[in-house]
């Protein structure tokens, strides 16, 4: 289950298969695919990928320029700050 903060309401699933790409620094690292959930209150949204889960694609394979072109939304590296 998620929760939005914000609003204490459950999140609802908006959409399976939601692909994404990892930034290493600012260039694309890898193509990823989760499930977009959204709270039904205000609209913030999550994307949440299972653990198990393995990249679609990497920066350095062949098909990767073609799998992303068109994916807008990026994860930027974690940081303490």
């Amino acid at each position: 289950m998620f929760v939005c903060v914000q609003c204490n309401r459950q999140m609802r699933p908006k959409k399976n298969g939601y692909e994404f790409i990892e930034l290493a620094g600012d260039r694309p690292y890898k193509l990823w695919s989760g499930d977009l959930w959204e709270c039904q209150e205000c609209g913030q949204q999550i994307v949440h990928t299972d653990p198990r889960q393995s990249p679609l694609a990497e920066h350095y394979q062949p098909i990767f320029d073609d799998l992303s072109t068109g994916v807008t939304t990026t994860a930027k590296e974690w940081s303490r700050k």
